[in-house]
């Protein structure tokens, strides 16, 4: 009776490896695969992502971490055009809304880390979600719990406008440190320079040009000094980042750079302020007018 129980049990366990669907094995037989394509562009973390298409089915079985009752798979193209490296973590960054489930972090991330200046790569992302769930309710959101997050409908042609670079041309003026500066555009991003927006936050970029009419060389010093963002609250804001040069030779006319603040994603209006206490020299500031 032995005999005939462990010859059972190996038969078993036999049949297990060889690919039946016997509890405890998984099936070597691919269940149907509902295959999606998007080809749905966001920026994240000034890196350009792609989802090209969406897989649901029953399970994976080329993902040893794949559940029985449901999977997503995501195929993700990275690319990063900048000339620094983007670091991300998209087991902590993208996750899956399923209804009634929540946030689905993902199972399996075949290609995770660092993403090098110039450089891009293919991805795949499986998630668990219900095979029941149809693909146009989920969303994919990416973002950390204190980033400025981006849900993207897995549906064909989502409206992401919200997400994309909004720019405002400007040509607004004011004096400072004897320079005669203009203001002549302003953008807002929801990341730069490698980094996502907190959370409510976006990046205003702002674009100036000087002139200097003196005889001499200004030297207004350092843009982190100087020049400060107030908010419709009354809220006073340092630059994140500045390409504006310290030093302004004499006769320069029409140099600048650009000066970055993360502001209030629903901002408006916004006051650029000039001046450094201790400089001796007058403070000068100009309104900035957002578009809605």
């Amino acid at each position: 009776m032995l005999v005939v129980v462990l010859l059972a049990a190996l038969s078993y366990v036999a049949a297990g490896f060889a690919g039946a669907p016997l509890p405890g094995f998984r099936s070597s037989a691919q269940g149907p695969v509902t295959t999606r394509m998007l080809n749905t562009t966001v920026t994240y973390a000034s890196a350009r992502l792609t989802i090209q298409r969406v897989q649901q089915a029953q399970t994976f079985d080329d993902d040893p971490r794949a559940t029985s009752d449901g999977m997503l798979r995501i195929f993700l193209h990275e690319e990063n055009s900048t000339n620094y490296t983007i670091a991300y973590n998209l087991y902590q960054c993208a996750h899956v809304l399923v209804p009634g489930k929540g946030e689905q972090a993902p199972l399996l991330v075949t290609a995770n880390g660092p993403l090098a200046p110039k450089a891009s790569r293919n991805n795949l992302l499986d998630f668990a979600a219900p095979f029941n769930v149809p693909l146009s309710q989920l969303v994919l959101r990416l973002g950390t719990d204190n980033e400025a997050q981006m849900d993207i409908p897995l549906t064909s042609k989502p409206d992401l406008s919200r997400y994309a670079p909004r720019s405002v041309k400007l040509n607004t003026q004011l004096q400072y440190f004897g320079l005669n500066w203009t203001v002549t555009e302003a953008t807002l991003t929801w990341s730069a320079d490698g980094q996502q927006a907190p959370r409510n936050k976006v990046f205003l970029t702002l674009t100036l040009t000087a002139d200097n009419t003196l005889a001499q060389t200004a030297i207004p010093g350092s843009p982190y000094d100087y020049i400060r963002l107030e908010t419709e609250d009354g809220s006073r804001i340092a630059p994140s980042y500045s390409t504006l040069p310290v030093a302004f030779a004499q006769g320069a006319n029409g140099q600048g750079g650009t000066v970055t603040f993360l502001v209030p994603q629903k901002s408006q209006q916004l006051t650029l302020i000039m001046g450094q206490s201790g400089s001796g020299m007058q403070s000068a500031s100009a309104t900035i007018h957002l578009a809605s």
